[in-house]
């Protein structure tokens, strides 16, 4: 067998003391790890929200803008009407 010295047993002891250290110095780092988390999930939580709030934006311009679209269009059809209607009135049935 062999014999331990009390250096022996005191740098095991050392070794011990550092490595709890470390070890605590890692949980403390997988909690903040773990908060930092937390914080990015209500992040994105709130950035999921926001982009909903814009697609619903963006639904309401296209919904307007596709009623002045039909509304532009006819106009341009009646006045375009009105147009041919004239030409025709005035190439067909000139006045003598």
């Amino acid at each position: 067998m062999t014999a331990f010295t009390e250096s022996d047993i005191k740098e095991l002891k050392d070794l011990m003391i550092v490595l709890q250290q470390e070890i605590q110095k890692l949980q403390i780092g997988q909690v903040e790890i773990q908060r930092d988390i937390k914080r990015i999930e209500i992040g994105q939580a709130e950035i999921k929200a926001k982009v909903e709030g814009l697609d619903k934006r963006v639904d309401d311009i296209n919904s307007r803008l596709n009623i002045m679209t039909v509304g532009f269009l006819s106009i341009v059809g009646v006045m375009t009407t009105g147009i041919l209607g004239i030409i025709g009135k005035v190439v067909f049935f000139p006045n003598p």
